[in-house]
């Protein structure tokens, strides 16, 4: 869904169809802050990194602090401002349409193309020593990708060990401001090797796929960009350790029992700590919590509460692996553990050569992106820790109402200046405003010259709730993953957002966009339907290393498909049918 609104002066879009994978919904003001500000800084970094001039970094300053912007609670890219990004690298005219591919955005009509960016003939570019020395460094960058993606996780473990053995309860206010800064201050400088792997993704996926385009001898370019490698993909360690914990739970009786009783997740975990502590399963719950309480639905959201907070929700989990295909389960969390062979579908050897190379290189950058983004949830997860540390000496003067109000300032307001009562009336207006947006469905993209403000009052006065009489048949999106089928059909569970009690088992996941939070799940669900996204987003990549059918850009599937329908997908040509809509009750 897309919004224009009509103006005289030159139009900005803004678009979240990448973004909203992420930061899904209402975001929170604290969120807000601290992402505006990471963007600002990492960028910063990358474009040195990348070879940019300073010069160049000065002239576009206004740049980075606008990466990012919020609308009615609500982030978007300013994509004005990444095209310009995209333009201060070498090729423009090439990335420009690899970027759009990647978020998964239409093609940036509208947006004005840099006048630096417009092609120039190869030889007088190469005649520039800037433009030599820049290639040559970012060649140079790409060539030592898996050293340098391999140094940043020992360092960022390392950092993080001490950072997660810390005891934020007793340090005082100042000192978690003081924290905070320094902890953005180091990661700002230290990321810039993860987004430097996530150009490379950009780049060798995008030639990769205008390649296999012209060469290829079939249209299973997706397919080709399933790692199936002899290293596996981090993402799904979890859902791996998951499978182990189930295991070792079935081999102590009282357990087990435990874990299939009617008592609630809450006091099955409080019990488990309690009575049970020593037990090998036990043991390994806690460690996963330590290692992976932030890698949960929202995980970017400091909002969105952790398993350090909930852990119960393990127990949760735990249930529903034992009343599923363990079998199939485990399979599909194993993912691509075992080797297998590429097999390029092109004629000529060197062809075939250059592309299982070029499909070789971005299959790894695809798997290394992966590691790195582990690390950046756990990153927001400390965070998120240091603002409830800061917010419980708030509240502790009462200054606030909760320690969960906090994330109703932004971090800048937190650390800038002394604490004030008057943020109590700040802290209510802003979460009625917030209640009232959540409630509006907010378009993918905007084309405006307004202003922000100016943006938010029309979608606002605009906004009318509306449900429609009748229930189409037919919606069409994007394969992602086919899983060697042609077709697949089902019950759905449409979400809108996640719920850990849904019963996720055997049916087909329609929602708007998911992050590697959900991961858990989608080992128990039959195949994956949802609005946003690209074949490199999350749901993508994950469904087709799990040989989970995945159709994506089903741009209203959460509202034209009813809780419950059985619906066919047809993973060929992308069309999802709907049996007998108009029979179905919505619930």
């Amino acid at each position: 869904m897309a919004l224009m609104i009509e103006s005289k002066t030159a139009v900005r879009i803004y678009d979240n169809s990448n973004l909203a994978e992420s930061y899904a919904g209402a975001v929170a003001p604290l969120t807000t802050s601290f992402a505006n500000s990471l963007y600002e800084g990492v960028y910063r970094h990358f474009t040195s990194f990348m070879g940019v001039s300073t010069a160049d970094q000065h002239r576009h300053e206004a740049m980075f602090s606008q990466m990012v912007v919020s609308i009615g609670y609500h982030l978007y890219y300013d994509l004005q401002n990444w095209y310009t990004l995209v333009s201060l690298l070498p090729g423009y005219a090439y990335n420009k349409s690899f970027f759009e591919h990647m978020l998964g955005i239409p093609p940036g009509a509208g947006v004005v193309v840099p006048s630096h960016a417009k092609r120039k003939k190869v030889r007088k570019a190469l005649s520039s020593t800037r433009l030599v020395v820049q290639l040559a460094k970012i060649a140079l960058v790409f060539c030592a990708m898996p050293i340098l993606v391999a140094r940043f996780n020992r360092r960022f473990d390392q950092v993080f060990k001490q950072l997660s053995g810390m005891k934020l309860a007793e340090l005082d206010y100042k000192e978690l401001c003081n924290h905070y800064q320094n902890m953005r201050r180091d990661l700002v400088r230290l990321w810039r090797v993860p987004i430097a792997n996530d150009f490379a993704v950009m780049v060798s996926t995008g030639i990769a796929r205008s390649l296999y385009k012209k060469w290829a001898l079939d249209d299973e370019f997706v397919t080709r960009l399933t790692l199936l490698s002899r290293a596996s993909l981090s993402t799904l360690d979890p859902g791996r350790l998951l499978v182990k914990m189930k295991k070792q739970s079935a081999t102590d009786a009282t357990i087990s029992a435990l874990l299939e009783s009617q008592t609630t997740a809450k006091e099955v975990y409080k019990r488990l700590c309690r009575e049970h502590a020593d037990t090998v399963c036990v043991k390994s719950i806690i460690a996963y919590i330590a290692q992976y309480g932030s890698r949960v639905p929202n995980e970017l959201k400091l909002e969105a509460a952790t398993l350090h907070e909930e852990p119960e929700h393990i127990v949760t989990m735990l249930r529903a692996i034992g009343n599923t295909d363990s079998d199939l389960f485990q399979n599909r969390v194993a993912g691509g553990v075992g080797y297998v062979p590429l097999r390029i579908p092109v004629q000529g050897f060197w062809k075939q050569k250059l592309l299982a190379w070029m499909l070789g290189w971005a299959r790894a950058s695809i798997r290394r992106r992966e590691e790195t983004r582990l690390r950046r949830t756990q990153i927001f997860g400390h965070a998120r820790q240091v603002f409830l540390a800061t917010g419980q000496h708030l509240m502790n003067e009462g200054i606030i109402a909760s320690t969960a109000d906090v994330m109703f300032l932004t971090a800048q307001e937190l650390c800038a200046a002394d604490a004030t009562f008057l943020w109590r009336t700040r802290i209510d207006e802003r979460k009625k405003n917030m209640s009232r947006w959540e409630q509006i469905s907010m378009p993918t993209r905007i084309e405006s010259a307004d202003s922000i403000q100016e943006i938010e009052k029309k979608i606002f006065s605009t906004s009318v709730a509306s449900v429609s009489a009748t229930t189409p048949h037919l919606l069409r999106g994007v394969v992602a993953s086919r899983a060697g089928r042609t077709t697949v059909s089902g019950k759905v569970l449409v979400l809108r957002e996640f719920d850990h009690n849904a019963d996720f088992r055997d049916r087909i996941l329609v929602t708007r966009h998911t992050d590697p939070g959900w991961t858990v799940v989608f080992p128990l669900v039959r195949a994956i339907v949802v609005e946003r996204g690209g074949i490199l987003s999350h749901a993508s990549i994950v469904a087709r290393e799990m040989g989970i059918p995945c159709l994506i850009g089903v741009s209203t599937a959460t509202t034209d498909i009813p809780q419950n329908a059985e619906i066919d997908i047809n993973l060929i040509d992308g069309l999802l049918s709907i049996r007998d809509a108009s029979r179905v009750t919505i619930t």
